[in-house]
């Protein structure tokens, strides 16, 4: 297994403009390195969310901040999503 690159799966292939795209670790942590709002989505009983949040971290782990009114899909769709 190559640890210089993040696996490509069915759930993380690119498939807009795939040829933008990029699964070598350097060039993922410069980008997230560059900035610090992103979109975070997530699905809650059927029910697709999508919000703008901030983010920070370092290599190995992110962390995003959440509005004070998102309510508890917020925090569900981050306890879902824990591998």
């Amino acid at each position: 297994m190559d640890t210089d690159r993040y696996q490509r799966t069915e759930r993380t292939q690119l498939r807009r403009l795939p040829e933008r795209g990029a699964y070598d670790r350097a060039t993922v942590h410069a980008i997230l390195d560059e900035g610090f709002i992103c979109h975070l989505g997530f699905v809650v009983d059927g029910q697709p969310y999508v919000i703008p949040t901030g983010y920070a971290g370092s290599a190995r782990r992110c962390s995003c901040t959440g509005p004070p009114g998102a309510g508890s899909g917020y925090g569900r769709a981050w306890t879902s999503a824990s591998p």
